[in-house]
Formats: structure tokens, sequence, C-alpha cells
């Protein structure tokens, strides 16, 4: 541990972390947080007036209509995921 260990950005873990994010890449990314970006403050909170979406883990862009198959086809991972949860969770309670 060095001197000057304990300032953010100079640290172990901190260093370690951007390593760890740096090695992921946007094919592993999951795409589930998308924030939209819209042309005018006018347009905020309207999805539909989106411009583009950006994914917060890997900041890749996407457009209105590929941001809406990303998702969809987020939420059927994550239904697969949870039918195989339940699914393990009621062969465990019948052992």
């Amino acid at each position: 541990m060095g001197l000057f260990s304990w300032i953010p950005g100079v640290g172990g873990k901190e260093r370690v972390v951007k390593q760890e994010l740096a090695t992921f890449t946007a094919a592993e990314c999951p795409h589930t947080t998308l924030t939209a970006r819209w042309d005018s403050v006018h347009d905020m909170g309207i999805e539909d007036k989106a411009i583009e979406f950006i994914c917060a883990a890997c900041d890749e862009h996407f457009t209105p209509e590929e941001a809406k198959e990303v998702r969809a086809g987020e939420a059927d991972r994550l239904r697969q995921q949870l039918e195989g949860t339940t699914e393990s969770a009621a062969a465990s309670t019948e052992d």
C-alpha cells in the first residue's frame, strides 16, 4: 500500500476497476440501461421523439428502431432467465 493509495484514481482498487472496464467489450454488454437523447428540450421525456439511445454500460449508440429491438431481445432473455430460476426453485423444493 503506497503513500497516496487513499486518493481516488491513485489507489489500487480503482485501478483494478478501470482495467476490468477496459476489458469489457460491447459484444458482451446486455445493453440493459439505454438512455434516450432528444433534439429538443420540449421533446424530453417523450420516448417516441428520442433521436438516439445510448447504453450506459458500454456507450454504444442505437437508433430508436435498434433500441426497440435490443429492449425486446433483453426482455425475452430476462423472461427465459426467470423461467429457469423458477423451475430450478421448484425442483429444489421437491427434493
